[in-house]
């Protein structure tokens, strides 16, 4: 299992906070929706320190490892009423954020404890040990702010909370699929093993770069139900859009496994076999220059109404195409059905639209 600190997407900490504040005024602006105003009421309180934590171990029979830790927040509530609580893990310099609750419970007077759950896997991928900084923010029914504080957790490791549901296992692996038999491949497939705890959908996505991670080639995606245990899950990058990038490999894929709540559960790097960009199939369709061009005068007035380029095209999968051209004065489309061979496809400019460009000929087609 790769380094766990890598396995995660953590947010600074002052993103987390713009985060918080475009919330709040959202909140506001629904408050203030004519109808829910005499719905609310002006609730009251404070942080009352000091807050506590503890972890919990609810697997069956225990393994050792925490589900959740639980972190009990002590409000004095002065008037009663609902509150909007913001709870933030962080590592223990504060600098990292790790999870965050949003909680709205209804207090009744007195010192009142509410406790914000933080699943074990989370803070495992995270690859921080504790203690671990809670941010609590306070605000009343109206979302205006009552108060604000700190917890310092226990001195967890990291190790001591659960796995998640699912992680990547390399080493993965590669191959080439030639589904017609003519020596070039119309699929590179990356089987990707995992390990997985929790029965459940599962999203693996892969993107495809260029061995330097630089240049995007393709984005795959795999949703599957996967039971417990080790399991593989395949990748299919299509041939063609490998061998239309240029690029030879080793290829750089950049894979992500999500819950089907769409958490990420942990991400990994891979690295392909070395293969050639011409190991792979043709697109469907490919330019066959040259092109034609001509002027087309449709009224017989001695100009042109349209400039028309006849794109010359060689499909070999019969099917519907887009041929767009771009030019400094304007931009067409034709999109026809199009049976496998060569075909000149049409793109009509208007006439007007060159001749309010000012531009004299000869014009560059993209």
């Amino acid at each position: 299992m790769k380094n766990v600190r890598e396995s995660i997407i953590r947010l600074p900490k002052e993103r987390v906070l713009r985060l918080h504040v475009l919330t709040i005024a959202i909140l506001v602006c629904v408050g203030s929706i004519p109808g829910l105003i005499g719905m609310v009421r002006a609730s009251d309180g404070t942080l009352n320190p000091p807050h506590s934590d503890y972890v919990v171990d609810t697997s069956m029979p225990p393994n050792g490892l925490y589900e959740e830790l639980i972190v009990n927040i002590s409000v004095d509530v002065t008037v009663a009423g609902m509150f909007v609580l913001f709870v933030d893990l962080y590592d223990n310099t504060g600098g990292f954020w790790i999870d965050g609750q949003w909680l709205t419970p209804n207090l009744p007077l007195g010192v009142q404890t509410i406790q914000a759950s933080f699943a074990g896997f989370v803070i495992r991928s995270s690859g921080y040990d504790g203690p671990y900084q809670v941010d609590i923010v306070l605000l009343d029914d109206m979302f205006m702010l009552l108060d604000a504080g700190t917890h310092m957790t226990g001195a967890y490791n990291a190790v001591d909370f659960e796995n998640p549901p699912g992680y990547f296992t390399p080493p993965h692996s590669d191959w080439g699929l030639d589904s017609d038999g003519d020596s070039l491949f119309e699929f590179m497939i990356v089987d990707t093993n995992l390990v997985i705890n929790a029965s459940g959908d599962y999203s693996v996505q892969g993107t495809l770069f260029d061995n330097s991670g630089m240049w995007f080639i393709e984005w795959q995606d795999n949703i599957s139900f996967l039971s417990p245990g080790p399991q593989t899950v395949d990748l299919a990058f299509t041939g063609y859009m490998i061998r239309s990038s240029g690029f030879d490999g080793p290829y750089r894929v950049e894979l992500y496994l999500y819950d089907n709540f769409m958490n990420l559960l942990h991400n990994d790097t891979y690295f392909t076999n070395p293969y050639l960009a011409t190991d792979f199939s043709y697109p469907p369709a490919l330019f066959n220059p040259p092109h034609n061009d001509y002027g087309l005068d449709t009224n017989g007035n001695g100009t042109f109404e349209f400039l028309v380029v006849e794109a010359s095209v060689n499909v070999s999968v019969d099917g519907t195409y887009r041929i767009e051209g771009f030019a400094p004065f304007g931009f067409v489309q034709n999109e026809t059905f199009l049976n496998a061979g060569f075909h000149m496809v049409e793109l009509r400019f208007y006439g007007y639209e060159i001749f309010n460009s000012g531009m004299d000929g000869p014009y560059m087609i993209n």
